[in-house]
């Protein structure tokens, strides 16, 4: 039995049709596209992987060839604010790459920028509980942030997948004020 059956399982009493498959395997991610109107696709990074800019390199490429054999009308594609420029770290490196390989897609695409992720914050729940301390990577540590909360990026993805316009187009998602982090209480400090 696999870890992701009863998780499969909840997903197809839904409703949901599921495959799994390796996404470097663009033969088999094809099949999993073919007859599909339209598709969500997600960086998935791996940050346990050698490489993990060479492995997301090949993902986006088998992503782009599987969508243009299967010949999907429109791929929704999330992306990261910072992915407009090759000088990003990590994560936001491999958003670079795949937006620069969405331009081989042959179909409708709508690249989805989103902010950071509100629930990203989560891992520093305990120390702002136990210290009264927000642990923070982004400098100054004052500054306010565009931020986005995951189920607004998943119900504009869905509206966007159903959108027929013919159209290429860039969207920046973010909530409508940025949240400045001085105001969640206690001190901050700087990882």
């Amino acid at each position: 039995m696999r870890s992701d059956d009863a998780r499969s399982a909840e997903w197809r009493a839904l409703g949901a049709d599921i495959a799994v498959v390796d996404l470097t395997n663009t033969a088999s991610l094809a099949r999993v596209f073919d007859g599909t109107a339209g598709a969500y696709l997600m960086n998935p990074p791996n940050y346990m992987a050698g490489d993990m800019f060479a492995e997301a390199r090949r993902i986006h490429s088998s992503f782009i060839a599987a969508a243009n054999h299967a010949a999907v009308a429109h791929v929704v594609a999330l992306s990261s604010v910072g992915a407009h420029q090759p000088a990003g770290t990590g994560n936001i490196a491999t958003t670079w790459d795949f937006e620069q390989q969405l331009d081989k897609l042959h179909g409708r695409l709508t690249v989805l920028r989103a902010a950071n992720f509100m629930e990203n914050w989560a891992w520093s729940l305990h120390p702002v509980l136990a210290q009264g301390v927000l642990p923070t990577m982004f400098l100054p540590p004052e500054r306010s942030l565009p931020m986005v909360a995951a189920r607004d990026i998943g119900s504009t993805a869905a509206q966007l997948l159903l959108d027929t316009s013919d159209t290429r187009r860039l969207i920046n998602l973010h909530d409508p004020q940025d949240y400045y982090r001085r105001t969640l209480g206690g001190r901050l400090a700087s990882c």
